[in-house]
């Protein structure tokens, strides 16, 4: 007897997310034409939302992204979600090559000049 074959699901495909997608998409173009976007994606453990969040800047380009994530240990440390969306564009940031990672020098800078 021959044993059936294992059941096995496309994972690059998201089904029935297509709302939450554009959303996404829509924040990724609002930034891309200079407004500020921020964006909490929640939701029960195990119900895909980092795969969404993936599934949403696959081909966008250039996106620096940070993903924060709620750990129940750490729940009662203020801010850990936001540390973690931090440490995630800076370690994307200083993975890019030393002309780039100048231009973000720069412009960060830039950014905390008080005059």
């Amino acid at each position: 007897m021959k044993r059936p074959r294992r059941l096995a699901c496309p994972e690059d495909k998201l089904y029935g997310r297509e709302e939450e997608l554009e959303v996404i998409r829509d924040a990724i173009q609002g930034a891309r034409n200079g407004k500020q976007q921020r964006l909490i994606v929640s939701g029960a453990s195990g119900s895909g939302k980092s795969t969404l969040v993936q599934h949403a800047f696959r081909g966008q380009g250039n996106c620096l992204v940070g993903i924060g994530t709620f750990s129940q240990k750490l729940r009662h440390t203020p801010y850990t979600v936001l540390a973690h969306a931090l440490a995630d564009i800076c370690r994307q940031i200083l993975l890019k090559g030393p002309h780039q990672l100048q231009i973000y020098r720069d412009a960060f800078r830039e950014g905390m000049d008080p005059a």
